[in-house]
């Protein structure tokens, strides 16, 4: 499965919103314009939306905030485990 990522302007997706996914097009937009690490954050917020998505699950948006911003720190934090995982490229 390929999610599709694309960087958008803010009428597109609203103002109150950075990111969102569509399940049916497996597409993932995302607010162009912020700083890298919130572009980061807001990636793997949605990627944690498109897991719940395929595997039917209900978790609240608080739930996704904070499995998103525990994995960034995670791998923020361990940048070894970072390249292990996802290779120098």
């Amino acid at each position: 499965m390929n999610i599709r990522v694309e960087y958008v302007d803010k009428e597109i997706i609203g103002d109150d919103l950075q990111g969102i996914y569509d399940p049916d097009q497996l597409l993932i937009q995302i607010k162009e314009g912020m700083n890298a690490d919130n572009t980061r954050l807001v990636l793997w917020h949605e990627l944690c939306h498109v897991i719940e998505s395929l595997a039917a699950l209900s978790i609240s948006e608080s739930g996704i905030c904070i499995f998103s911003t525990g994995f960034i720190q995670i791998m923020t934090d361990n940048r070894e485990l970072a390249r292990w995982s996802f290779g120098d490229g």
